[in-house]
């Protein structure tokens, strides 16, 4: 789960290299666990008990059945407020629907980690070892570092109410994390 701007594009992709996980760009909407379904039915590169598939949600529209949670694993990539918000930009959104969009995008991805205690990733922190144990993969996972890159075009002000919004969210899952 992650949100345009985030570079999660840059992960999956880092992901999907690896012999036992078969990305599905798929579109779908799970809004029931048996549309997971749909998922598994694609084939699957290594044909073993321990192939993971894997597919990229970066709207809360995507993902509405909760029960989903106790059965699927989560990686959540949280991508920092200025870059996301000037990539969201550069994607085509108005600079209002982007911070909507990015605040409004973070609360559902909290939501959801509440439920299933996914793993937490950041671009500039993203830990392949901790991703590679919480996937029991049994292989390690072949590392590049994203291109940070970004074209600085977004006020302040739309920046700053998306930093208050992920300082926020952050601070909640720090204080979960300590439970």
């Amino acid at each position: 789960m992650s949100h345009i701007g985030a570079n999660s594009s840059h992960l999956y992709d880092i992901l999907s290299q690896h012999p036992f996980i078969e990305g599905f760009r798929s579109d779908k909407v799970y809004d029931h666990p048996d549309a997971l379904n749909l998922l598994l039915m694609n084939k699957h590169k290594n044909d073993t008990a321990a192939a993971v598939y894997m597919d990229e949600l970066l709207h809360n529209y995507r993902l509405t059945c909760k029960p989903i949670s106790k059965i699927c694993k989560f990686v959540f990539l949280l991508g920092e407020p200025k870059a996301s918000i000037n990539r969201i930009v550069a994607d085509g959104y108005d600079l209002d629907a982007a911070v909507r969009y990015y605040c409004y995008r973070l609360r559902g991805m909290l939501e959801y980690y509440v439920r299933s205690k996914g793993v937490i990733c950041k671009p500039q922190e993203s830990d392949p070892v901790k991703i590679t144990d919480y996937l029991e993969l049994t292989e390690p996972l072949k590392w590049k570092e994203p291109n940070n890159d970004f074209e600085d075009v977004v006020p302040y002000s739309a920046v700053k109410e998306c930093e208050n919004c992920y300082d926020r969210y952050l601070h909640y899952l720090e204080t979960l994390d300590k439970r």
